[in-house]
């Protein structure tokens, strides 16, 4: 997933003015007129003005936060330690943690995602509903 804040290496939580000034030097900086021959230098010019065009409307700017909360809740992994135990109680938690989407990964299609979310073919949990929904936005994301 492309995170447009660092494409114009601004921070999360920056306003639209400063997105505004920051997306105004970026362009000056490597404008294809500026810097004829040099493709990359293109290349990072069309990357600047996309996502500029994301994070300058508060709708698409705040879809594309919640793609990046998506993202970082369905890929970060947290190790728990297993309580210490006083010699009379094994250690009961030893298994990894799995990502909240590794159930759904390979079994569903989009359809049955959706299927879930709304309860069309079954009844489902709400922690079901949840890990539906975070790798249906996953698996659909812009490339």
């Amino acid at each position: 997933m492309v995170n447009y804040y660092k494409v114009l290496e601004v921070a999360e939580s920056a306003t639209s003015d400063e997105i505004k000034s920051r997306y105004k030097e970026l362009t000056l900086q490597y404008h294809p007129d500026r810097n004829q021959g040099d493709q990359s230098k293109a290349d990072k010019f069309v990357k600047i003005k996309d996502a500029y065009e994301q994070l300058s409307k508060a709708s698409t700017r705040a879809l594309h936060d919640a793609q990046l909360k998506a993202h970082r809740m369905a890929f970060t992994r947290r190790s728990f330690k297993a309580p210490k135990s006083g010699g009379t109680r094994p250690a009961t938690n030893s298994q990894p943690v799995q990502s909240p989407t590794s159930d759904y990964n390979q079994t569903y299609t989009d359809r049955d995602l959706i299927d879930i979310v709304f309860g069309l073919k079954r009844r489902t949990t709400p922690a079901q509903k949840i890990g539906a929904v975070l790798l249906f936005i996953i698996r659909n994301r812009k490339r």
